[in-house]
């Protein structure tokens, strides 16, 4: 697969995640761009693959999909900025906010460090309600 191919896959990927109303799996973004183009699923994970790597999207664990970067951070992974990137993930509605902290992660890095551990990536995931689901249920 020529590099001009895998970038116009990944760049089909990344506008279903951007337009996505949360987090997506490979085989939610297989259907959605299926009227533009027919991908198989090794072909959507290698362009996942991609996008995270460069800092564009982001795999949230606990739930086995992915979300475009809304932070505008760039491709470093976030633990050598001395920040951590994390992700509020509301149980009710399933939205997903991101942020970066510095300060979560200045604190991480020194917990690291202590225990002699070297990390290749740090992302906090944090379940619970957000605060549009809250509103609507003390609104009952």
């Amino acid at each position: 697969m020529t590099d001009r191919m895998q970038g116009r896959n990944a760049a089909y990927v990344m506008e279903a995640l951007l337009s996505a109303a949360g987090p997506m799996g490979a085989y939610d973004i297989i259907a959605a761009i299926r009227p533009q183009v027919e991908l198989a699923p090794p072909t959507v994970y290698r362009a996942l693959k991609q996008l995270v790597s460069a800092g564009k999207a982001h795999r949230i664990e606990s739930l086995n999909a992915f979300v475009a970067c809304r932070c505008g951070h760039d491709a470093q992974p976030a633990y050598r900025q001395g920040e951590a990137i994390g992700f509020i993930i509301c149980d009710r509605c399933g939205s997903v906010d991101e942020f970066i902290d510095p300060t979560i992660g200045e604190g991480v890095a020194a917990a690291l460090v202590l225990r002699g551990f070297s990390a290749s990536a740090t992302t906090l995931e944090v379940r619970g309600v957000c605060a549009n689901c809250s509103d609507k249920a003390a609104a009952r």
